[in-house]
């Protein structure tokens, strides 16, 4: 039968804690899918098919192939060298030029953010791990309180030894548990992984307005 608690409860820290951890771990893969689609934008996705279809509109099949193995800023990189043949206008090759080099080194950088968005994926896999650890140890704080009351309720004075050493039991428990779901939560955990991601694509799109601005000098 469903046991009815009068004697033992969590406390609020315990229950104020747990809600945010389960509400994060439950949004763990959402947060997987949208730092890989970050790290893959430029390789593929409707932004890619786009650019295939209206360069189709212009291209024949064998200039399309010409991006095959590109990404979308080594791609326009590309496109801009073709613009700096000696037989076209000098402003012309000027700009394809310094805009051909801007795109290579947005493609380098896109490179650096990948693989150091990587580092976070692998961040998210052992997070993984630590959210089954934590979750055996809830499983075991329910256990030693549904222990607790039922020695509580038997009112047995005879049962205050063990009373008192499930009481123990159960508060180091929740103290465990307050601290492995405050990590995951934290800046070891989730709250690290996408401060991390948020400052990498800042520093990924000041590169790309450094190697912009540059085209105009």
């Amino acid at each position: 039968s469903r046991m009815e608690y009068k004697h033992t409860a969590f406390s609020a820290e315990y229950k104020d804690v747990e809600k945010v951890y389960k509400k994060l771990r439950g949004n763990m893969d959402k947060v997987a899918t949208g730092i890989n689609n970050l790290m893959t934008y430029e390789h593929g996705g409707s932004a890619m098919r786009k650019i295939y279809h209206g360069l189709s509109m212009v291209s024949s099949a064998s200039k399309m192939n010409y991006f095959s193995d590109a990404d979308i800023f080594e791609g326009f990189a590309r496109i801009n060298k073709d613009l700096t043949d000696s037989d076209l206008d000098e402003g012309v090759r000027e700009v394809g030029r310094k805009t051909a080099e801007a795109y290579e080194n947005i493609s380098k950088a896109k490179e650096k953010f990948n693989e150091q968005c990587g580092w976070e994926m692998e961040v998210l896999m052992s997070m993984k791990k630590r959210a089954e650890t934590t979750d055996k140890e809830r499983e075991s704080a329910k256990i030693y309180r549904y222990d607790l009351e039922k020695a509580k309720q038997s009112n047995n004075p005879e049962d205050q030894e063990e009373v008192d050493r499930l009481s123990e039991l159960f508060e180091n428990s929740q103290t465990r548990n307050i601290e492995m779901m405050r990590d995951f939560i934290g800046a070891d955990g989730l709250q690290g992984v996408l401060t991390r991601v948020r400052d990498l694509n800042i520093e990924f799109h000041q590169e790309c307005l450094k190697a912009l601005e540059r085209t105009k000098s």
